[in-house]
């Protein structure tokens, strides 16, 4: 029988040295003793477990610190509490001090900068109590739910409240604003850019100013945002009825005194209160259309006007028993001209054939009116603001001598069909804006309306 002649002592099992550790279990190692050690200074603690890594080995990488922060084995498993899984900046602890770390103040903050963002600021706390390791939960919502109760909470840290629940808020990330509020600023610095030299019209109507936002704004958010105590304050519109206050001119407040002496407004409160019956109308009688508060002011910048006899050019006034009467110029009503009748012979002409039907072929001034109207509706339908159309436009879309164009469209006014209103308010008027316009009483007329009876 052969024998091996290697030494018994090479054969048998090394039973007596202990098994090599990975890199891991030896960093967890580390930083259970470290962590002993940072409790016992009483000094930040609990700490975060990148800053227990550091203090562990001061050269090991992250990515070896979050593999021995799930070491099963002892005694980092038996002995440290991690507070959220694979979070550096999350704080740890010994497991006696398991109640500490749910009510760190760390450990809220940690949370909070991880769910909540510059869009979405703030945080249901009941989403939290999920992101922590399982065996702190129950002491987390426990102290969580104490923390909003009392309102004690870590600086930078707030409760608000979003749509009736309560939530944390990370103070240096902003609120989101309230939209009427966003909404409500946007009209107000939109008005005074206009009344700003250069600015535009001012002041707008009340659809004007709503499409210069640029954005569509439901109806309730509308309503909010001229509910607010600033828009009530500074913003003025005019007309009370709701369903005209599209076409209402709006203003900022301070300007009051120059508002109510508006051209547009005085206009357009006549072309409101005439009927086919009624075009004449005292001074009391024109405040009917507009916002009571508004009704000493507008009868005071009306007097202004009238003293001065600084009317608009589209308006006029007559005294009755030394009372001004007011009205429309376009509702002044004039003969119009007739032809010149044939010569009738005085002498009867025997069994003369009997005249030729008249047939009524259109005239000139019918084509016009026609072709006007035509345009007036196509030229409407692109504008930016209903019932008013610029003179420049219409000239294009009606070919005609200036002079007879201007005669036709004088026409169409005295028989109450169209008014015009002045460039006022406007700066920069184009060289083809002042051909277009129509000079009356040292106003240029540039912009058409449709009489609304």
């Amino acid at each position: 029988m052969l024998h091996c002649l290697y030494p018994s002592f090479i054969l048998q099992p090394n039973f007596g040295m202990p098994a090599k550790k990975s890199p891991a279990d030896e960093l967890a190692e580390k930083m259970t003793a470290a962590l002993e050690a940072q409790r016992q200074s009483g000094t930040d603690y609990p700490l975060s477990l990148r800053r227990l890594g550091e203090l562990a080995e001061p050269a090991a990488p992250s990515d070896l610190v979050l593999k021995a922060a799930t070491s099963k084995k002892r005694p980092f498993a038996g002995r440290v509490v991690v507070s959220v899984a694979k979070n550096l900046d999350a704080p740890v602890a010994l497991v006696d001090d398991l109640a500490a770390l749910a009510d760190s103040p760390r450990l809220l903050l940690v949370l909070l900068e991880t769910h909540c963002t510059a869009a979405a600021p703030t945080c249901d706390p009941a989403k939290l109590r999920s992101k922590v390791t399982a065996n702190l939960k129950p002491a987390f919502a426990a102290a969580l739910d104490r923390r909003v109760q009392s309102g004690h909470l870590p600086d930078g840290v707030a409760l608000v409240a979003v749509k009736k629940k309560q939530h944390l808020h990370l103070t240096h990330l902003p609120l989101p604003r309230p939209p009427e509020v966003v909404l409500a600023e946007n009209l107000l610095r939109i008005l005074e850019a206009a009344r700003a030299p250069g600015g535009g019209q001012y002041p707008p109507t009340f659809a004007e100013l709503i499409q210069r936002t640029q954005v569509p704004a439901p109806a309730t958010l509308l309503k909010a945002a001229l509910a607010l105590p600033e828009t009530k304050q500074r913003i003025v519109v005019f007309l009370k009825d709701a369903k005209l206050r599209d076409r209402s001119p709006v203003g900022l407040a301070e300007d009051l005194p120059r508002l109510v002496e508006s051209p547009q407004l005085l206009e357009l409160v006549l072309t409101l209160s005439r009927t086919a019956t009624q075009q004449l109308f005292t001074p009391a009688d024109l405040k009917k259309p507009l916002v009571p508060a508004l009704h000493g002011a507008f009868a005071e910048g009306l007097q202004r006007r009238l003293a001065s006899e600084t009317l608009p050019s589209g308006v006029g006034s007559l005294l009755l028993k030394g009372k001004p009467l007011l009205f429309l110029l376009s509702d002044v009503r004039s003969a119009l001209p007739t032809t010149t009748p044939l010569p009738i012979s005085s002498v009867p002409v025997a069994n003369s054939a009997p005249p030729p039907a008249v047939v009524s072929l259109p005239t000139q001034a019918d084509d016009f009116a026609a072709r006007f109207d035509a345009a007036f509706r196509d030229l409407e339908r692109q504008a930016r603001l209903p019932n008013f159309v610029s003179l420049v436009e219409l000239r294009r879309a009606v070919p005609c001598d200036p002079a007879a164009f201007n005669a036709e469209l004088h026409k169409l006014r005295l028989a109450g069909r169209y008014t015009l209103s002045a460039a006022e308010g406007r700066h920069g008027i184009r060289p083809e804006e002042q051909d277009a316009g129509i000079v009356e009483d040292g106003a240029l007329l540039l912009f058409v309306s449709r009489k609304v009876p």
